[in-house]
C-alpha cells in the first residue's frame, strides 16, 4: 500500500474513533464528575499496545519509548486528554470538535518551524477551507441545556486540548520521523504504562478529597460500559493518529481528522436536537473540499533541511 493509502486508512480510523470517543465520553459524564479519572483511564489503557508491539517487532528491534520521548510526549498527552474530557463535560461535542478544526493551522505553523515543511499553495488553500468550515459550524451552534459559563469554560478547555494536540503531532514527527508499526505501538504503549503507574495515586487523591466523584463508590452512578467504551475508542484514535503521523505529514493528518466534525454535528442533531443550519451545511462542504484538495493535490516534497533536522532530532 502507498503512503497515501496508509495515511487514508489512518485518517478514516482516526475520524471514526474520535467521533465515537467524543460522543461516548460526553454521555459517560452525564452523571459522573470525574474528568481526571476518565482521562487517566483513556491514557492508561494504551499500555495494552505493548504486548502487541512485542509480538510483531523485528528481531532486536526496540519497542519501549526512551525517557526523552516519554518526557516530551506524556505531558502533551495528559494535557490534551484531560482538557478534552473536561471540555466534553461542559460543552456540546460538536462545538468541541469544531475547536479542533483550528488544529491544521497550528500544525502547519509548527511544521514550518520545526520540520521546515513548505507552505505550498494547495496546503494553504486546504487549511483556509477547513478553517472557514469550522467557523461556519461554530458560529451557528446552539447550546440548549448548557449554561453560558459552562460553554465558555468548555471552549477554553477545548482550545487548550487543541494546542497540546497540535504540539504532540509535530513533536512526534520531529522525534520519531517514519518509524515501523511496532515502534509506533511501543511508544504509545510505553506512554500508557508510565501514565498508569504515575497517575493512579493522583486520581485516587482527587476523588478522596472530593474534587471529583469517588468512582469506586456504589453510590456514584458510573456507566462502566460507556466509560470503558470511550477509552477503547480512544485507544484506536491514538494508535491510528500515531500511525498516520509516522507515514505522512502532520498537516495532512490534522486536516483529515476534521472530516469527523460534520459527523459529530449530525450525531448531536440526532441525539440532542442540535439541528444544523444552512451555514453549517456550507461549513461541512468546505471541510470536505479542504480534505479533497489535500488528497488530490500534488504531494509535498520535503526539502533537504527538513531531512537534516529530523536526523539531528533523533540523535
Amino acid at each position: 500500500m502507498s503512503h497515501r493509502g496508509h495515511a487514508g486508512c489512518a485518517i478514516f480510523l482516526t475520524s471514526v474513533a474520535t467521533i465515537c470517543t467524543t460522543q461516548l465520553t460526553r454521555s459517560a459524564q452525564n452523571q459522573l464528575h470525574a474528568p481526571g479519572f476518565v482521562a487517566y483511564l483513556h491514557i492508561a489503557l494504551m499500555s495494552l499496545m505493548l504486548p502487541l508491539a512485542w509480538l510483531i517487532r523485528k528481531e532486536g528491534g526496540r519497542i519501549l519509548a526512551s525517557v526523552k520521548d516519554v518526557a516530551m510526549f506524556l505531558p502533551l498527552w495528559v494535557i490534551s486528554n484531560y482538557c478534552l474530557v473536561q471540555a466534553l463535560a461542559l460543552a456540546p461535542a460538536g462545538l468541541v470538535q469544531c475547536l479542533f478544526g483550528t488544529s491544521p493551522a497550528q500544525v502547519c505553523l509548527l511544521s514550518r518551524i520545526f520540520l521546515h515543511e513548505p507552505f505550498t499553495f494547495w496546503r494553504l488553500l486546504a487549511i483556509a477551507f477547513a478553517f472557514g468550515g469550522v467557523l461556519a459550524l461554530a458560529a451557528h451552534s446552539h447550546f440548549q441545556g448548557d449554561s453560558a459559563m459552562d460553554v465558555l469554560l468548555g471552549t477554553l478547555c477545548g482550545l487548550s486540548a487543541v494546542v497540546a494536540a497540535a504540539c504532540y503531532k509535530v513533536a512526534f514527527k520531529v522525534r520519531l520521523g517514519t518509524p515501523p508499526v511496532y515502534v509506533v505501538l511501543g511508544v504509545v504503549g510505553t506512554l500508557g504504562f508510565v501514565a498508569a503507574f504515575l497517575g493512579l495515586p493522583l486520581v485516587v487523591l482527587l476523588a478522596w478529597l472530593n474534587v471529583e466523584d469517588r468512582w469506586w463508590s456504589s453510590s456514584v452512578p458510573v456507566d462502566w460500559p460507556l466509560v470503558l467504551g470511550s477509552a477503547g475508542c480512544d485507544i484506536i484514535y491514538n494508535t491510528a493518529l500515531a500511525w498516520g503521523l509516522a507515514v505522512t505529514s502532520p498537516v495532512f493528518i490534522a486536516v483529515g481528522v476534521n472530516v469527523g466534525t460534520p459527523v459529530n454535528m449530525l450525531v448531536d442533531a440526532l441525539l440532542h436536537g442540535f439541528w444544523p443550519s444552512i451555514a453549517q451545511y456550507c461549513g461541512t462542504l468546505l471541510i470536505a473540499v479542504s480534505f479533497v484538495i489535500l488528497v488530490l493535490g500534488p504531494a509535498d516534497r520535503p526539502v533537504p533541511e527538513a531531512e537534516q533536522s529530523l536526523t539531528l532530532a533523533r540523535t
